[in-house]
Order: C-alpha cells, then structure tokens, then sequence
C-alpha cells in the first residue's frame, strides 16, 4: 500500500494514496474572513476554487505557526 505521510505539529500521520488524484505546490490563499481559524482561506487551480482546511489548527485547536503570512507550507 502507498501511503501520504503528513504531520500535525509533532504527531505524524498517514492517508491512503489511492483516494489522493493530485499533490498541488504552495499557492497564495485568498482570505476568507468569516471562515473559522482552520480555513485560513482558499485558492484558483485551473479555474476550480479550492478550499483549504488546516489540519493542525482543526485537530488540535491551536494556529500553525507556518501560517502566520496567509500562505501554508504543503496543501493537500
């Protein structure tokens, strides 16, 4: 089995790759301010407007520092 292995602060994780259709590089977010803490916002790829969920702050209820600048480290 392919696995996508991931962190969530120091807690390591892993997700099937079979679901997993494509791994996008960084992108800009586009800020949505109504949004909770854990949708620091969302992005244009190839005309589709993705949103972009973060895990650390959803799972453990605390902003990843790699965030503060409206830009995440990896997207999913």
């Amino acid at each position: 089995m392919l696995i996508l292995l991931f962190y969530v602060y120091d807690d390591r994780d892993a997700l099937d790759c079979r679901p997993v259709v494509e791994i996008v590089p960084t992108f800009t977010l586009k800020k949505l301010h109504s949004a909770p803490e854990y949708i620091p916002g969302l992005f244009n790829y190839w005309g589709h407007l993705v949103l972009v969920i973060e895990l650390c702050s959803l799972i453990q209820g605390r902003l990843n520092p790699r965030l503060i600048g409206g830009s995440p480290a990896s997207t999913l």
